[in-house]
């Protein structure tokens, strides 16, 4: 589970060090860490690219993410293609 774990942090950190700030990705490795502690945990199945967008949507839908007149902010295609790749 460490392994999954560091996978999808991995990632997660990777986007918010080029879109978000430290405060989400604090945020995020909470939601991915509860995930985690789960039994049995749910990041066993699925690829780690698509448990670190949901994470990252998650988080940044209940703090209006998406909205421009925050200061930080991205729309939804920006973050699903910044941690899944693509959208193919």
């Amino acid at each position: 589970m460490a392994e999954k774990f560091a996978a999808i942090t991995a990632l997660a950190d990777a986007f918010c060090a080029k879109q978000l700030n430290d405060e989400y990705r604090v945020l995020i490795h909470r939601v991915i860490g509860s995930l985690a502690g789960k039994r049995p945990s749910p990041l066993l199945k699925g690829k780690e690219n698509v448990w670190a967008a949901a994470a990252v949507h998650a988080v940044g839908r209940v703090n209006f993410l998406d909205d421009p007149s925050q200061v930080t902010h991205c729309k939804p295609i920006t973050l699903w293609c910044g941690c899944c790749g693509s959208m193919a």
